[in-house]
């Protein structure tokens, strides 16, 4: 039961961020927020700066304790402990890398953005094949679980290496009635919209995670 409410935390917060974010970012920008092509960091506004970043060090920080307690401080006994260290250490990397890459902009931290999001691209892949054998080797048998993190690791690595990717950054050229060309963003953005699957990505494996450890204790007795 606890493992449900710490998940529960660490979801709902990440739900309040989104509010949080996409409240102001209509407010003051007076756009609507576009998850195809704007950066999870790009919800920061300047007007709304400690609550933003207050709300945001309680995600990471929700984050790491469910990790610690669910893979590491008592991990499943229907699993080699090994493979539940493993994705605990997993798990807790892309929690520390939670806040810098909400908050570091690519328009001002390029170069520190593309580190820290390709780590945390990097790691989600890791952890989703790391979730494959997790459940392979255990005594329970849960062939959704391999199913989907399966699907949802093959999907993450193949999306890693599509040519999109290489050209996230170009800007679409517009002409305006008096004749001068701006450049835009287009309809979507390639770097951005990874980043926010591979976030949505988290979370159901996440819950996966906790579907296997009821499966299989309740199976156990």
């Amino acid at each position: 039961m606890r493992f449900f409410i710490a998940y529960l935390v660490f979801f709902v917060l990440f739900l309040l961020i989104l509010v949080i974010g996409f409240k102001t970012y209509h407010f003051y920008k007076k756009e609507k927020y576009s998850f195809l092509k704007f950066f999870p960091s790009e919800l920061e506004i300047e007007e709304t700066f400690p609550y933003w970043r207050i709300t945001l060090a309680l995600f990471s920080c929700a984050g790491l304790f469910f990790h610690a307690d669910f893979f590491l401080l008592e991990p499943s006994i229907h699993v080699p402990v090994t493979f539940s260290y493993i994705l605990g250490i997993l798990f807790m990397i892309s929690d520390l890398l939670l806040f810098p890459l909400m908050i570091l902009k690519p328009a001002s931290s390029l170069k520190k953005h593309i580190v820290i999001a390709s780590f945390f691209l990097a790691v989600q892949c890791l952890s989703n094949l790391s979730g494959v054998f997790y459940i392979l080797r255990s005594d329970t048998s849960f062939v959704l679980g391999i199913v989907l993190f399966s699907f949802v690791f093959f999907a993450e690595l193949i999306s890693l290496f599509l040519k999109d990717l290489l050209s996230w950054s170009a800007m679409k050229k517009v002409e305006t009635e008096d004749g001068k060309i701006n450049y835009v963003r287009g309809k979507w953005n390639a770097l951005a919209l990874r980043e926010w699957l591979f976030f949505f990505a988290l979370f159901l494996t996440n819950f996966l995670f906790l579907l296997f450890r009821f499966v299989s204790e309740w199976s156990g007795n």
